[in-house]
C-alpha cells in the first residue's frame, strides 16, 4: 500500500458535488460517504462498477439515491450489506426499488429478522445473494479488488457481527467497518488492515474502551478518517475516538458537519480531492 506522501490533498468544502458519472476514466476512483443521518451508506464508483456499502435507514436514502441517479448510476453491481440493524440496511428496499441490484453480500452468522424481508424480496429476483462466513477476497478489475473479514461466530455485543469490508485499488485502501467494537476491532488486528481511508466504526462511538481500540487505530493508521453520524442521543462521535484519530494524525470528515462526502482520488495527477454536499 502506498501512503500519501506522493499525492496532493486539496480539500474543497463546496455546496455541490464535483461532475461525475459511471464511466468515468480509470484513472479515477470516486467514493460516496452518504449523510443519511445516524446511519451508515457508502459508495465506491470506479470504471462503470458501482459497489454500495450498507443503506442507510429508510428514512434518509432518498438522499444518497438521489445523488446516485444524478450520477447516471442505473446499476449497484454489489450492494453490501454490514449487518441487520436498521440504521445501516432499512433502506434497501427503496434502493432496489430504485436501481438494478446484480449481487448482495450479506455476512453469514449472526443474521437478525431485520435481513428477512429483504431475502423475502429478492426470492424471484435475479439478484445473486452470497453469505460471506470465511475471510475471502473478490477480484473485480486486475487492480481492483474487496477483501471480506467476516464477523465471529460468538460475540457478546451484535455489532461486532459486522461484515468488514477492505477495498484497494492499485495500492491504495480504504476499510469499511460497520458498527464493530471491542472484539470485532481486536480479531481483525491479524489482517493487513491498513489503509488510506477509514470508515470509522460505530460513528465514532466509544463505550468504556469497548470502541475504537488505540491498537486498530494504530494498525489502520489512516490518513483520512470518515464519520458517518446524525443527530443522536448516545454522544457520537466520542471525544475519546476523536483523540485517538488526531493522535494518528488523521484528517477527520464528519457527515454531521459536512453532509454527504465524496472523495476523488485521481490517480494520474496523484491527487485527492474532497467536496461535500450539504
Amino acid at each position: 500500500m502506498r501512503r500519501l506522501t506522493n499525492f496532493f490533498l486539496c480539500l474543497i468544502i463546496l455546496l455541490f458535488l464535483s461532475s461525475c458519472s459511471n464511466n468515468r476514466s480509470p484513472n479515477y476512483l470516486d467514493l460516496f460517504f452518504f449523510d443519511v443521518g445516524q446511519g451508515d451508506s457508502s459508495l465506491i464508483n470506479y470504471n462503470g462498477v458501482s459497489i454500495l456499502i450498507d443503506t442507510g435507514d429508510e428514512r434518509f436514502v432518498n438522499n444518497s439515491i438521489n445523488i446516485m441517479k444524478s450520477k447516471n448510476i442505473k446499476t449497484l453491481d454489489y450492494v453490501i450489506l454490514s449487518h441487520d440493524h436498521a440504521d445501516h440496511v432499512s433502506g434497501f428496499k427503496n434502493i432496489y426499488n430504485s436501481f438494478n441490484i446484480k449481487n448482495l453480500i450479506l455476512p453469514g452468522v449472526l443474521r437478525d429478522e431485520t435481513f428477512d424481508p429483504i431475502e423475502a424480496l429478492l426470492k424471484n429476483s435475479q439478484t445473486k445473494i452470497t453469505y460471506i462466513n470465511n475471510p475471502t477476497t473478490l477480484k473485480i478489475f486486475n487492480n481492483l479488488k474487496l477483501e471480506f473479514f467476516p464477523p465471529l461466530s460468538n460475540v457478546n455485543e451484535f455489532n461486532d457481527s459486522s461484515l468488514v469490508v477492505k477495498a484497494t485499488l492499485n495500492d491504495f485502501d480504504i476499510l469499511y467497518t460497520g458498527d464493530i467494537e471491542e472484539e470485532g476491532q481486536d480479531a481483525i488486528l491479524k489482517y493487513n488492515i491498513e489503509s488510506e481511508i477509514l470508515k470509522v466504526p460505530h460513528h465514532g462511538a466509544y463505550n468504556n474502551d469497548r470502541n475504537n481500540l488505540p491498537e486498530f487505530i494504530k494498525k489502520v493508521n489512516p490518513i483520512i478518517s470518515i464519520i458517518s453520524v446524525g443527530n443522536n442521543s448516545y454522544g457520537h462521535p466520542n471525544k475519546n475516538t476523536l483523540n485517538l484519530l488526531e493522535n494518528a494524525k488523521s484528517r477527520v470528515i464528519r457527515t454531521d458537519e459536512m453532509g454527504t462526502i465524496h472523495i476523488i482520488c485521481d490517480f494520474e495527477n496523484n491527487s485527492i480531492s474532497i467536496s461535500t454536499l450539504i
